[in-house]
Parts: structure tokens; sequence; C-alpha cells
């Protein structure tokens, strides 16, 4: 709330930047812009984004725009059905939910879908130079939607062996689903998994 056009640009000259990586959203599942898919940091009455790259914009300053993947508490808390179970021991699970820590989502469930939406609003509304994805990797997954779609496919659930091919196989789901989501919009921007 106390952005300040000035001092964002004297930091930015006092530290030589020639790029730097602003938030779209955060591991909280807040956006820092105005949404239509998603929910606004509730501490935010302006387009945060929009004034950090519009600044970067006027000083020629190479600006990727943030987007926390792997984590979303937000969503987390909505969706039971998203969530990364990471075990198939119900206590484990119960009480990996209720630590405080920042939880996983899922890329095999409806939360891929969703997080491809908010690609493609920040690619329509900013047109930046590149997207910068957060927390990324292939995840051994016990949710209902991967033990239903490992069975599909004939894999074994009990199978350690075939739940990480599984794991493969949704990370490059989610893969090609964000970079379509950027290339649907752009064929210069960068896309960086971290």
């Amino acid at each position: 709330e106390k952005f300040s056009k000035e001092q964002f640009i004297s930091q930015l000259k006092n530290g030589h930047i020639d790029s730097i990586t602003v938030f779209s959203k955060c591991h909280h599942g807040w956006s820092y812009h105005p949404t239509e898919v998603n929910e606004m940091h509730p501490g935010l009455s302006f387009d945060l984004l929009g004034a950090q790259l519009e600044v970067c914009r006027e000083m020629n300053i190479n600006a990727p725009v943030y987007i926390s993947a792997g984590y979303d508490e937000k969503a987390y808390d909505k969706h039971p059905e998203w969530r990364w179970i990471h075990s198939t021991d119900e206590n484990d699970i119960k009480e990996f939910h209720e630590e405080a820590h920042f939880h996983h989502l899922c890329f095999n469930t409806g939360y891929l879908d969703a997080l491809c939406s908010q690609i493609e609003e920040v690619m329509i509304n900013y047109n930046p130079c590149g997207i910068f994805l957060d927390i990324i990797s292939p995840k051994v997954c016990y949710c209902e939607t991967c033990k239903r779609d490992m069975k599909e496919l004939g894999m074994d659930i009990e199978s350690y062996d075939d739940c990480k091919k599984f794991a493969a196989i949704t990370f490059n789901k989610y893969a090609s689903s964000v970079n379509a989501a950027v290339r649907k919009h752009s064929d210069t921007a960068t896309i960086f998994h971290n």
C-alpha cells in the first residue's frame, strides 16, 4: 500500500539493476494486481504489478513476472481435492495438513487449469518479457485424481517405480500446459520453471 514510484526508481538506480522479478502471485495465493481469475491481496487497493512493470519499462529494465505455482495456500484451503498427497498413511497426511508451513498442490488436478488461467491473465493484461514459475518439480502424489489416472493407465499405485513414472507424466503435462498458456500470447516471453 505504500509503494512509491520515486522510491522504486531510486532503488533500481542505486542497485544498478538491469533485471528484476516482480510478483503476480505469492505462496499464500494472493494476486498483486486486479484479477478476474483469482483474488487481489486484501492489503492492496491498486495495481502494484502494473506500477512496477511501468517503471521497469520506462527504465528499460527486464522484469519477468513471478507466479508461485507449487504453493497456493488459498487454493489449498478452498480446494482439498487439489492437494498434493505425499503418503498413503492417513495419520501422516492429517499431521502434514495441520502443520504450519506451505503446502503443495497437485498439477494433475483442476489446479493446473486455475494456474494456467492466472498465467494467461498476466500475459493478456501485462505482456511481460517472461514468466517465472516457482516451486516446481516432479512429485509422487497419492491424491484421488492421481490414483484414478494411474489405474486407468494400468499402473500400480503400490509400486513406487510406477508412481515416479506417473509423477514424470504429471510434470510433463504441467510444463506443456504452462508453456502453451504463455506461448498462446507471446513467442518471445521467457518461461522459467524454478
